[in-house]
């Protein structure tokens, strides 16, 4: 089921329960704030995550991913990229457990 299709099964009361739900939520996601990750990207893929102050293993990280790649696709371009991107703190710990196997 859409969301479109949930809402329109709803009636006056249910909506505006949703919107105060929705709200509050949106509240709390806003006021989490954010947290800084650079991001390993590879040939347009995100590859891996690392805290802010871990930059050398940021770019260690990119190095050796970029090698790999080349020496599987020969012949073609290696991109990489190397960016401090911001992310909510729940998506932030997500990400990092990826490195770590979690």
């Amino acid at each position: 089921m859409s969301h479109a299709e949930y809402i329109a099964a709803l009636d006056e009361d249910q909506l505006e329960n949703l919107i105060d739900q929705a709200k509050a939520r949106r509240e709390n996601i806003q006021q989490s704030g954010w947290v800084l990750l650079w991001t390993v990207n590879i040939c347009s893929a995100n590859v891996a995550w690392f805290p802010e102050e871990e930059r050398a293993a940021a770019v260690e990280f990119a190095c050796n991913a970029a090698r790999i790649r080349a020496a599987r696709c020969i012949g073609d371009g290696v991109e990489m990229e190397l960016s401090l991107e911001r992310y909510r703190p729940i998506e932030a710990q997500d990400l990092l457990a990826r490195r770590k196997g979690g």
